[in-house]
């Protein structure tokens, strides 16, 4: 799929902006197996209103998947000195957020992945590891639908102009895993 990248500069940061058009094979595909679906459990031997109720679930998932392939994606990413905001729409897992630059982990790529029935999908790009105040890491993606190469110059563009990202948060030490039997300290009689 092709996508636009355009960044700007800004006085107090700069913005990125991805733009992806739509996948008109996509939609086809998801319009097809839709249909076909559909047709299959029409001609099951099932009571009327449950087919009716069942064949308006499955046309408003599909519809609703072939809307979001339609519109493809357009997010916009905007570094700042306090935060990364991350705005836009995409088919894909992507959720808009802002996260304060103090709380970043770590930048990174990641490839797309595909979660199956029990996880959404989760579209390849920039993703940020942070500190939600939980005794565990938080990732979001806030770039999707960039390659490998466009997120490594995002990063290196990021670290050039706030060399301090990822360095002010510190990562809760993690307890050991080990048991203390406290034999070696005195006991007060």
């Amino acid at each position: 799929m092709k996508f636009a990248l355009e960044i700007s500069e800004g006085l107090d940061g700069f913005v990125v902006h991805v733009k992806q058009s739509r996948n008109p094979n996509h939609i086809l595909l998801t319009t097809a197996v839709s249909l076909v679906a559909l047709y299959l459990f029409w001609h099951t031997p099932q009571p009327r209103i449950t087919q009716v109720f069942v064949g308006c679930i499955i046309l408003l998932l599909f519809g609703r998947d072939v809307l979001s392939k339609w519109r493809g994606a357009d997010v916009e990413l905007c570094v700042t000195n306090l935060d990364l905001i991350s705005t836009g729409r995409s088919p894909s897992g992507y959720r808009p957020s802002t996260i304060p630059r103090a709380d970043i982990y770590d930048l990174q790529y990641r490839e797309a992945q595909h979660g199956g029935e029990e996880f959404p999908d989760l579209p390849e790009g920039l993703y940020v590891e942070y500190d939600q105040g939980m005794p565990w890491d938080a990732s979001a993606c806030v770039l999707p639908h960039v390659g490998r190469k466009q997120t490594e110059e995002i990063i290196q563009k990021i670290m050039d102009r706030f060399p301090d990202t990822g360095k002010l948060a510190s990562r809760p030490s993690k307890p050991s895993q080990l048991i203390s039997l406290n034999l070696n300290s005195p006991t007060d009689r």
